[in-house]
């Protein structure tokens, strides 16, 4: 009897599939936690990341696979264009680097934490919309249609197509936020785990928080003050988050 042959994987599953490795190392999970928390064996998460197994690259399967590794959904595809574009995979599985983006022209934009950062132009500026108030939702306020403000573009939020401000109002993640100081954000960007984040609600509050994880019900956090703890926001009380790329701005 002959042997059956595993089907060599298209170009578009290859792609997925080094997206889910980019996506993994830079989350710092092994691939047996990843596999247990989808909930399959070792050698099929390797398959997936091989691009061997198409029928995982659906709408639901990516949402699975995005759970597994406490991502967004919409972080898969970025990183398969990018990968698609030619960035590197070796660079993109820093997570100490910040994931590039495309230009207006098509081209990709980097920003390095390794090079010296450059000095904006002074018309490159970003918008503070609004404030803030972590330790308190119901005073959060979230003005884009009203800038209180333009300040230069922080280095990390160079190549990001939305960079912008919220002032620190609460001190829930003091000292590393106090009050009084400006978050640099970038919009619609995920957090990867342990990085501040803003979550946006639909009614119109924001936290400023740690991101920790994301499962099928909650997108979860950590704050600082009074004192150290843990709590989850419903999804579906969730408008979008926001990933913060640089430190306190006076």
């Amino acid at each position: 009897m002959a042997n059956k042959r595993t089907p060599a994987a298209s170009e578009n599953d290859r792609l997925y599939g080094r997206a889910l490795a980019v996506i993994r190392m830079r989350q710092g999970i092994p691939q047996q936690r990843a596999a247990e928390r989808l909930g399959v064996t070792t050698q099929a998460w390797q398959n997936y990341e091989a691009g061997l197994r198409k029928s995982i690259f659906t709408v639901d399967g990516l949402s699975r696979l995005a759970t597994a590794l406490d991502v967004d959904p919409g972080l898969i595809e970025q990183v398969k264009g990018l990968l698609k574009e030619g960035v590197s995979e070796a660079w993109m599985s820093d997570g100490a680097q910040p994931l590039p983006t495309s230009g207006s022209e098509g081209k990709v934009v980097f920003f390095s934490r390794r090079a010296e950062p450059e000095v904006p132009p002074a018309e490159e500026l970003a918008p503070v919309y609004g404030a803030v108030f972590a330790g308190k939702p119901g005073a959060i306020a979230f003005t884009p249609d009203r800038p209180d403000d333009w300040k230069p573009v922080h280095p990390n939020q160079r190549g990001y197509r939305d960079p912008f401000y919220l002032q620190v109002h609460g001190d829930s993640l003091s000292p590393r936020f106090e009050p009084g100081e400006l978050a640099p954000a970038v919009r619609g960007v995920w957090p990867t785990r342990g990085q501040v984040c803003i979550i946006e609600t639909h009614d119109g509050a924001m936290l400023l928080k740690y991101y920790e994880r994301r499962d099928a019900q909650s997108v979860w956090v950590r704050e600082l003050q009074p004192e150290p703890r843990e709590f989850g926001v419903h999804l579906a009380d969730i408008r979008a988050v926001h990933a913060v790329v640089g430190g306190a701005v006076s």
